[in-house]
């Protein structure tokens, strides 16, 4: 029978699974898209709603983010009765700082993904992964062969 705590492992597996290249917008990956505008979101994973949702691909962060979670919930057999609450912050820093986009080195930002899960025994727990994004640049990058 699962635990919990187990929840922890819920998480972790989410923020991975989130910032991972497989989180892409037609082929390319979404966090390029989103860092021309660098909005903080606030997203309800179990509700599926964003503050603010103005744009398609935090619409599309959205639905990938709560699709996420849902599928790590099922892998760790987390009963969603467990889960009173579910929320991703994106956080986007407002300096600019170097780094990689596969071998090329690029200007960009770093973004804090800070989800939080309220279990229905009012007990909170964290999870943070901070990434390097560069806005999108089609003529650096390729597309995921999954797009063809």
């Amino acid at each position: 029978m699962p635990r919990r705590r187990l929840i922890n492992g819920v998480l972790d597996g989410f923020l991975g699974n989130l910032v991972s290249r497989y989180s892409e917008w037609h082929g390319y990956w979404l966090l390029g898209f989103l860092a021309v505008d660098r909005r903080s979101l606030e997203i309800d994973l179990l509700r599926s709603t964003c503050h603010p949702v103005d744009d398609l691909h935090e619409g599309k962060l959205l639905r990938i983010a709560s699709r996420k979670f849902s599928e790590q919930l099922a892998k760790w057999r987390i009963p969603v009765a467990w889960v009173a609450d579910a929320r991703l912050d994106v956080i986007w820093s407002g300096d600019v700082v170097n780094g990689f986009v596969g071998s090329v080195r690029q200007d960009g930002y770093e973004v804090t993904f800070a989800a939080s899960v309220k279990t229905d025994i009012g007990r909170t727990i964290s999870r943070v992964r901070r990434v390097f994004a560069a806005p999108h640049n089609p003529r650096l990058e390729r597309p995921s062969a999954r797009a063809a």
